[in-house]
């Protein structure tokens, strides 16, 4: 009688992975390979919930309130007072939430929010405008994030593969994605 081993193996994201192991010399693969695909053939495609970020400030008319996301929708709104508002929330298939942090940096002009990935070999930056960088390579981490702006207030989101939606806001806005709708809406 022969035993073989086979180390576990994770596939790729978007691959699928035919053979479980080693199937002895003759390539016998057959109840093996059926049960792997049929497992993810029937896997759900769902994200899980994960943990939230929430942030509070004010922010004076004219000042920048700046969101950079890379995947994930930002969706903005007005605040009822003279408080900013935001919240993230993370939500992944494989990979691990933790992996991602939301930074805020104020600055001069008002402040920026940052979805940075640990993943990469340069550490991730959150800087306004143009400025930072983050590496997603090989994370299915979304961050969707909230935005309530009080009036006055510029809102600059920035996200490459997500919607964007800014509705009724009383301020100057600016969207920008890569992969992704944009609706901007002034009135109900």
């Amino acid at each position: 009688m022969r035993t073989t081993r086979a180390a576990p193996r994770t596939p790729r994201p978007g691959a699928t992975l035919l053979a479980a192991g080693r199937a002895g010399r003759r390539g016998r693969r057959g109840p093996t390979v059926a049960a792997v695909v049929l497992g993810t053939l029937l896997a759900p495609a769902t994200l899980r919930a994960q943990d939230s970020f929430h942030w509070r400030g004010e922010l004076g008319p004219g000042q920048v309130l700046e969101v950079k996301g890379v995947n994930g929708a930002i969706r903005a709104e007005p605040a009822e007072g003279r408080e900013v508002e935001v919240t993230a929330t993370k939500r992944a298939g494989r990979s691990d939430p933790d992996e991602v942090r939301v930074e805020v940096v104020r600055h001069a002009e008002g402040i920026t929010i940052c979805a940075l990935y640990a993943t990469g070999g340069r550490g991730s930056v959150c800087a306004p405008g143009g400025g930072g960088r983050t590496n997603v390579r090989n994370n299915d981490v979304q961050v969707d994030f909230t935005v309530k702006a009080p009036t006055g207030v510029r809102f600059i989101g920035r996200t490459v593969n997500g919607s964007l939606s800014a509705l009724r806001l009383e301020g100057d806005v600016e969207l920008y994605t890569v992969n992704g709708g944009i609706e901007l809406r002034r009135t109900l």
